[in-house]
């Protein structure tokens, strides 16, 4: 394989932040309608300049 991007080194500065993350809203429950998805919403759409996000 002809190193090109090394994505893993992208997030696993991150990893335990998105494991944590995740596990909030597995152990929760609430796939959606909660205010993890919403925050995670919000916070997606403004990254990508638009106005409606769906997690």
């Amino acid at each position: 394989m002809i190193p090109f991007f090394d994505l893993n080194a992208t997030w696993q500065p991150h990893r335990e932040e998105i494991f944590a993350a995740i596990h909030r809203v597995l152990d929760s429950g609430q796939m959606i309608l909660s205010d993890e998805v919403l925050a995670f919403e919000t916070e997606f759409r403004k990254y990508l300049g638009v106005g409606h996000a769906v997690g």
